[in-house]
């Protein structure tokens, strides 16, 4: 397995983690329809999260979040509705990115919140 996808497996750790100890249920972990792929997929106070996950082993690279470009923005879109029609749900959805930058010591771990529209403007 190469490097960075174990590092983008250990961000996902630290993603699922950290949601949990803000109270957010996880529902599904790298959920896939077709050959798209939702990271994490949470519910708290009746509000369904697509979270997308991201990493860079280097702040340097620039913020990780940067790298959800709107044609990744418009898959999430695509497969929260799929997603929600797989488990028959009818709930408000709100799009979060979880941001992992891995350093010497550690990491830092940006939440993001509505960090994506559910619809383009």
């Amino acid at each position: 397995m190469s490097s960075h996808i174990k590092l983008g497996q250990i961000a996902e750790e630290h993603a699922a983690a950290y949601l949990e100890e803000k109270g957010y249920l996880i529902l599904d972990r790298n959920w896939y329809f077709g050959k798209k792929e939702i990271d994490i997929v949470a519910l708290k106070q009746d509000v369904l999260y697509i979270v997308e996950v991201k990493s860079r082993s280097y702040a340097s690279l620039g913020s990780p979040a940067q790298a959800v470009n709107r044609k990744k923005q418009g898959t999430l879109r695509m497969l929260a509705t799929a997603y929600q029609r797989a488990r028959k749900l009818d709930l408000d959805v709100q799009f979060d990115i979880v941001s992992i930058v891995f350093n010497k010591g550690g990491f830092e771990l940006e939440h993001i919140e509505e960090a994506i529209l559910p619809f383009e403007i």
